[in-house]
């Protein structure tokens, strides 16, 4: 595959420096998408939005992420690739693996043939400075390398370097970053400076290894919790669910055992909603094991509502709903369905109405920011009403809710947290929501 410098689409001064330091480090070539957006995909089950024509979809999506590469992606200042900027989130770190796993998923999903060159070469960045960050565990007075190449789970830049502050892993950006790597497998091949699937199969290897518990088949939130005797092991964050990306796991590692871990976690999963939830149909971001049941929270006290829909949990209307478009597995449906007509009967069926929070039954907590309007507990809930006609007008109206969110927030969209995590979250499911997403 020779190198070239032709068909470089610049959108900005921005994009001309990005792309003029790869071609530098000469890691720009030409290459062919072989799924350039749009492409309308046709989904195994689901419906989209109808109050608007596809072109109109393509258009807003495309627009969005042009406005959301812009302000997120960054060179690192060591000249070790590229990553995603969390910086603006009141937050101690400058990238988190889970802003990874989004950016490179975004970057392959939205690569045309007109602007592919940068995309390619992008991700490509994003490889690189993930490969720079692997994660150590976290032994008994000191941090060990180990050859699992997961990715450290948060970055802090200091001076010209971004050093490692959490350098354990993080099961949710490891799953996100493999999974990116089969969709750039599909998307380029594996005949360029890397090769992707080779790649994406050692960090799936490590991901079954080191973060999944064999005994019950749950995912454990990092590679820090190393053995059934930590008294957190058994915990789980429900958002590391991503049932489309395990099925996928296992269909390219042709490895049955992920058919176990999506299995177990759509039953546990169930059965939690039933216990805790019965009437408003919710999950809690963590839960705790406690003898052989498991209750909503963990042990840690860094969470300010770990027990409540909260700000991971509220990811999992798209991650699980996701599954239903691409498979029709009748799991997520029932998981979803009785969500779907609590949360618009709650709302009286307006979607600016939908809090940032809630507990798990009624008279708790209900979230500090109910008068705010955060993204990240919207778009998701318009991929779960894709699964069912009847949920067609709540979907229009978030459809033109998730739309009208400006990038940096104003009007009703201001919060002090209101940044990366409310709009990559917007461009990822705007992606589904426009018939946009497609599987490796």
């Amino acid at each position: 595959m020779a190198c070239t410098f032709s068909r470089i689409y610049f959108y900005s001064g921005l994009w001309t420096l990005l792309i003029l330091g790869l071609l530098m480090e000469g890691k720009v070539c030409a290459q062919t998408p072989a799924l350039p957006f749009p492409q309308h995909s046709v989904y195994v089950a689901g419906f989209l939005p109808d109050t608007v024509n596809r072109a109109q979809m393509d258009d807003a999506v495309r627009d969005f992420f042009k406005a959301w590469s812009a302000r997120y992606l960054k060179r690192s200042p060591d000249g070790k690739g590229y990553y995603v900027s969390i910086r603006g989130e009141a937050k101690a770190e400058d990238c988190v693996s889970e802003a990874m796993g989004y950016g490179m998923m975004a970057l392959v999903l939205m690569s045309d043939s007109a602007i592919d060159q940068r995309n390619h070469a992008l991700f490509d960045g994003l490889f690189h400075f993930y490969r720079a960050h692997p994660s150590r565990r976290d032994r008994p007075g000191t941090y060990q390398k180990v050859s699992s190449i997961l990715m450290a789970s948060a970055q802090k830049r200091n001076g010209q370097i971004m050093q490692d502050v959490d350098k354990t892993s993080a099961s949710d950006g490891d799953i996100d970053i493999g999974f990116a790597l089969l969709l750039a497998e599909r998307q380029w091949g594996s005949a360029g400076r890397v090769h992707y699937r080779e790649e994406a199969v050692r960090i799936i290897d490590s991901i079954f290894a080191q973060e999944i518990d064999t005994v019950r088949y749950t995912i454990v939130q990092s590679n820090a919790i190393e053995s059934d005797g930590s008294p957190d092991f058994h915990d789980f964050r429900t958002s590391d669910f991503i049932p489309s990306e395990l099925k996928a796991f296992g269909e390219v590692c042709r490895d049955p055992r992920w058919n176990r871990v999506v299995d177990s976690n759509y039953a546990r999963l169930a059965g939690l909603r039933d216990a805790y939830s019965p009437s408003r149909h919710l999950l809690a971001d963590f839960y705790k094991r406690v003898g052989e049941s498991y209750v909503p929270g963990r042990r840690r006290k860094d969470e300010i509502f770990p027990d409540a829909y909260y700000y991971n949990a509220c990811r999992l209307p798209w991650r699980i709903g996701l599954d239903y478009l691409m498979s029709g597995d009748e799991r997520s449906r029932r998981l979803l369905e009785p969500l779907n007509q609590w949360i618009i009967d709650t709302t009286q069926g307006d979607p600016a109405r939908i809090n940032a929070g809630y507990s798990l039954k009624a008279g708790g907590m209900r979230g500090p920011e109910i008068d705010t309007l955060m993204l990240s507990f919207i778009a998701p809930l318009g991929v779960s009403a894709m699964a069912d006609r009847a949920y067609g007008h709540w979907l229009n109206k978030i459809w033109a809710l998730t739309v009208s969110a400006p990038l940096i927030p104003s009007g009703r969209f201001r919060a002090q947290e209101y940044g990366y995590y409310e709009n990559t979250i917007k461009l990822l499911c705007m992606i589904v929501m426009s018939g946009n997403y497609w599987s490796p």
